[in-house]
């Protein structure tokens, strides 16, 4: 498992999002399934299309692996 996806596991319980945090887990968890290798651009990118789909504004959110 890469660092990048410890980091996003580890920090789960500072959310401001719990609904975006919960559709990220499960798209790394299917993406992880299927082989798929996750950037850090690529979890920012996705975690940019959720919080589109849900409404949530983005500009005040910084999206980094910590």
């Amino acid at each position: 498992m890469s660092n990048l996806i410890i980091m996003y596991i580890t920090i789960k319980s500072r959310v401001k999002h719990p609904d975006l945090e919960k559709a990220l887990n499960i798209w790394v968890n299917q993406a992880i399934a299927s082989g798929l290798s996750i950037s850090e651009n690529l979890l920012c990118e996705k975690a940019r299309y959720y919080a589109m789909v849900m409404n949530i504004s983005v500009k005040d959110m910084k999206f980094s692996n910590g």
